[in-house]
């Protein structure tokens, strides 16, 4: 270039555009602007002398090197854009403000233009134009503080806004997108509280280091302030956000080191959108603050877009329902899986599929956002098909890859209640030729708005061998219903209850109760939102069977996760506990406190130890003072060797049901001592459970009861005479007056005086005789009921009806409510009615002055409840506790055979009374019978 213009300025004397030219080079010569020229790669060819003038620079320093090679580090990027600009807009000239470093090492502040020349045949090369602002000249180590953060050297907030603001005037000119992230660190208050400043300063430089190399040039980090940093992405759309958000949050899953400590800690990631989400760099950064609150909001670590100006279309109801229609025409919906793993092992146990949305236009919508919609619609009914269909289809590939795994599905109220639901699940199962183990259901607390039908779906679904799962447990009032009534295999801990372990004490307890009422009920148990190595490490140690979380992954395309399936397993044996050591050293705690516990009697009570197969461990010293054995005759001789010949059997049976049920067995058993003597003992069998809630071991302790069982027995032959005593007493108590009455009348007649009235009286008397008879024997020798459906409250309309007489005497009305609702029960109506006479009738005669006898009939929890309420003198708690025994009497009348023939009649039909009474204020007997239905 330099010979191409000395060629030109030595023969201008014959051309006059010639002569024009070389005016204008000395012109530019003569300049106090810099002026260069550079290649299409941004070298500099050629440079004029001004630059000593402007930049303190000789034109040789120049040549050949790249112009960004002078402009001040922070503004390389908006320099090296201008460029890119200029190459693609030949002709045209592009500005920009940046900052230019002196040979001084001053920064000075100038303005710079770049015109593309490439195409002129002259020049064939890019002007660079550059001239000094008004701006005060700063030092660069003044700059420096200005504008960069002290503790990570990242630019600061100011530096931010001033580039923000020159990124979106590009934007908008070169209609190009733009991305703003906000990362903020969780919980990185509890490291600043917990290790102190120095190790959260040392933290964030570190987080700094690794966000700058997960950026790599491609964007531009920012430190804004605490433990918050952005990320700009120029011409970035949502697609470009969404992958740069989820590096990020893939990087933060290795831990960091800082001294000695190695610390987990998650991000938390709003991201707003150019210009959907603001056109202004206030508006840009208040929204990914938005967006970034809600992450934080729903659980943290993770990222979100903001969702307000680009979300005001599928807002619209109608709008978002036409587009879920497409949705599934043109296969916008899309199957995520996150993995369950064995908190013992690190192996997969099954996966959950989550559905996404990705939409053309509004990018991917979380199903917050568009299942509601589809339940309220009954869009969910074919996205619900779309999703188990799917989920199979992918295991079944999975199956073919010997990943043998099971996959949970989500099942909304309305797919639960199809009448072909049963029917879609054997097809899809036929179709994808899986087995039904192979699927698991996950039923939230909706389904309980028709329980009745969920029971019924839910059980025929566990009849195909579908497996059932109980999600967000412990989070509504219904979920102690879901084990009671529902056929379930799993139960998954709410993510709430986790996220405070291991600081929150109240957590820790709810979930331990939790995973103990599991393994005593025999269902799985997966804990949700495993997010850090605490918790894991917290899990294992309560035994609970399975995780689920962050920790060892996020839902994930099939095919990125099963990449991952050797480093999950990796981080639970890299970062939990040994299990075979804790397992031995739990295991010799247990059995330490168990012996200490049961010998603790000072040689009065024995104790064994078996393992789970019934072979006996270990046997106490003490049996040696007990049976006059030492320890080693039982250990050498089969058990049932001391056992009486009658209890062999007994023990035996105790034992298998002690293994099966896995619960404690009491019962009294007889053992031959030394002296030859059976001594009686009263034995109680206790299950040791492992971690698979198998019996590990049994306990055996025995009490010797013989002396106090002679003591007993003698008292109950005086008892027997007593009872007899008194039931002779109530006998001639209760015939007396029948007897009396015959006794008077039959004198009357043997002396001729008859009259009809004498002959009602004489029949009255035998039929109170024929009737106390007639509950003796009852009593004495029960009659088998007769089962029927029966409408309850015919019973007590009947009931009511008979006794109308007897009330209206004592001024008592009888009331029946009833909110039962439904239809009756299976009972022998004609014991049932006796059971009611009785009680009403008691009610009536306690009532002395007027007053009310109030039948409430409802159902509670399975059972049909009719209480029986009076208003009368009610009774003491000494006569309360007597009620039932035999021959008490309440009042002074009787045997007190009623209540007896009551109780009886009541626990034939596997029904309860239970009499509650309050002395001048009443007394209530409620009455609990099995429901029926017809």
């Amino acid at each position: 270039m330099k010979r191409l213009l000395r060629s030109r300025q030595t023969n201008t004397e014959d051309n006059p555009s010639k002569r024009s030219e070389a005016r204008a080079e000395i012109q530019v010569q003569a300049s106090h602007d810099f002026i260069g020229i550079a290649d299409e790669k941004g070298v500099i060819i050629n440079q004029y002398p001004a630059v000593l003038k402007v930049f303190g620079y000789s034109p040789e320093q120049f040549i050949g090197v790249r112009c960004l090679d002078f402009v001040f580090e922070s503004d390389v990027m908006k320099a090296e854009q201008l460029f890119v600009s200029a190459l693609k807009n030949p002709g045209r000239t592009v500005r920009t403000a940046v900052r230019i470093m002196q040979a001084d090492q001053q920064l000075v502040n100038c303005e710079v233009s770049i015109t593309n020349l490439l195409q002129n045949g002259q020049v064939k090369g890019m002007m660079v134009h550059c001239w000094e602002r008004t701006e005060k000249t700063l030092t660069a180590n003044d700059q420096h503080l200005t504008y960069f953060d002290y503790l990570t050297d990242l630019p600061n907030r100011y530096l931010l806004e001033s580039r923000l603001a020159e990124e979106l005037l590009r934007s908008e000119a070169e209609n190009s997108g733009l991305a703003l992230l906000i990362i903020d660190l969780d919980r990185f208050k509890l490291v600043n509280a917990r290790m102190g400043y120095q190790i959260g300063d040392l933290l964030l430089k570190k987080v700094a280091q690794r966000l700058s190399n997960v950026v790599n040039g491609n964007g531009m980090l920012f430190r804004y302030g605490g433990d918050e940093y952005m990320i700009l992405l120029a011409g970035a759309d949502r697609k470009a956000a969404y992958h740069a958000a989820e590096a990020i949050w893939r990087d933060f899953s290795a831990p960091f080191f800082v001294e000695d400590r190695e610390l987990v800690i998650s991000p938390s990631i709003g991201i707003s959108m150019f210009p959907a989400d603001g056109t202004t760099a206030d508006e840009l950064i208040r929204n990914a603050d938005v967006a970034l609150y809600e992450v934080k909001k729903n659980g943290k670590n993770n990222w979100k877009f903001y969702s307000s100006l680009y979300d005001l279309e599928y807002m619209n109801p109608l709008l978002m329902e036409t587009e879920l229609y497409k949705a599934l025409e043109q296969q916008q919906l899309l199957l995520h899986y996150q993995p369950k793993v064995n908190l013992a092992t690190g192996e997969i146990t099954g996966v959950e599929a989550l559905i996404r949305w990705e939409h053309p236009v509004w990018g991917i919508i979380p199903p917050l956002d568009f299942i509601p919609l589809a339940e309220a619609t009954g869009l969910i009914i074919p996205i619900g098909d779309w999703a188990l269909e799917s989920a199979c289809r992918q295991l079944r590939k999975w199956h073919q890859q010997g990943f043998d795994t099971v996959v949970s599905v989500n099942v909304s109220m309305q797919q639960l209640h199809q009448p072909d639901l049963l029917g879609k699940i054997k097809q899809i199962l036929k179709r994808n030729k899986l087995k039904p183990e192979y699927l698991e259901l996950e039923i939230t607390e909706s389904v309980t708005a028709d329980i009745n039908q969920a029971i019924s779906t839910l059980t025929a679904l566990k009849k195909l061998g579908v497996k059932i799962s109980i999600d967000d447990f412990g989070t509504g009032f219904s979920s102690f219903t879901y084990l009671k009534e529902f056929p379930i295999d799993t139960i998954k801990i709410d993510q709430s209850f986790l996220e405070g372990v291991p600081d929150s004490p109240k957590d820790e307890t709810i979930i331990k109760a939790i995973l103990s009422m599991g393994c005593n009920l025999h269902v799985n148990v997966i804990a949700e939102g495993v997010e850090r190595k605490e918790q894991l490490i917290f899990l294992q140690k309560q035994h609970c069977n399975e995780g689920q979380g962050y920790f060892f992954s996020k839902p994930l395309p099939p095919e990125e996760l099963e990449k991952l399936v050797p480093e999950i397993r990796q981080k639970v044996i890299e970062y939990g506990i040994d299990q075979k050591k804790e397992a031995a050293e739990e295991d010799n705690l247990v059995f330490a406190q168990q012996a200490a516990a049961f010998v603790a009697e000072k040689g009065v009570e024995l104790f064994r130890i078996f393992d789970g197969a019934g072979e006996l461990l270990y046997v106490s010293p003490s049996h040696e003072a007990v049976l006059g054995y030492p320890p080693s005759a039982f250990m050498k001789q089969r058990e049932l060797e001391f056992v009486h010949p009658e209890d062999a059997s007994l023990l035996q049976a105790a034992f298998q049901q002690t293994i099966r049920e896995k619960t404690p067995q009491q019962f009294e058993l007889r053992e031959k001592s030394a002296a030859g003597e059976w001594l009686l003992f009263d034995v109680s069998l206790t299950p040791v459970l492992d971690k698979k809630c198998d019996v590990d071991r049994i306990i055996f302790t025995g009490r010797d009861i013989s002396t106090k069982r002679e003591a007993e027995e003698r008292l109950w032959k005086s008892k027997k005479l007593e009872v007899i005593g008194e039931f002779a007493a109530s006998i001639a108590h209760e015939i007396r007056t029948p007897l009396t009455s015959l006794k008077g009348f039959t004198h009357l007649l043997e002396k001729g005086m008859v009259k009809q009235d004498y002959f009602e009286v004489i029949r009255s008397s035998f039929h109170q005789i024929e009737d106390f008879l007639k509950e003796f024997l009852f009593i004495a020798k029960p009659q088998a009921i007769t089962p029927a459906f029966a409408d309850i409250n015919s019973i007590l309309r009947h009931v009511k009806a008979e006794l109308e007489p007897v009330a209206a005497a004592n001024k008592v009305s009888i009331v029946i409510d009833d909110k039962s609702g439904i239809a009756g029960i299976i009972c022998d109506e004609t014991q049932m009615r006796k059971v009611f006479h009785q009680l009403i009738r008691n009610g009536i005669e306690a009532i002395t002055d007027g007053g009310t006898v109030r039948l409430e009939i409802q159902v509670e929890q399975a059972e049909l409840l009719v209480r029986v309420i009076d208003n009368g003198v009610g009774m003491s708690s000494e006569r309360i506790e007597k009620l039932g025994e035999p021959f008490f009497r309440n009042n002074e009348k009787g045997v007190g055979l009623g209540l007896m023939l009551c109780y009886r009649i009541i626990w034939q039909h596997k029904g309860t009374i239970v009499i509650n009474s309050q002395e001048k204020k009443g007394t209530i007997v409620e009455v609990r019978l099995p429901v029926s239905h017809e």
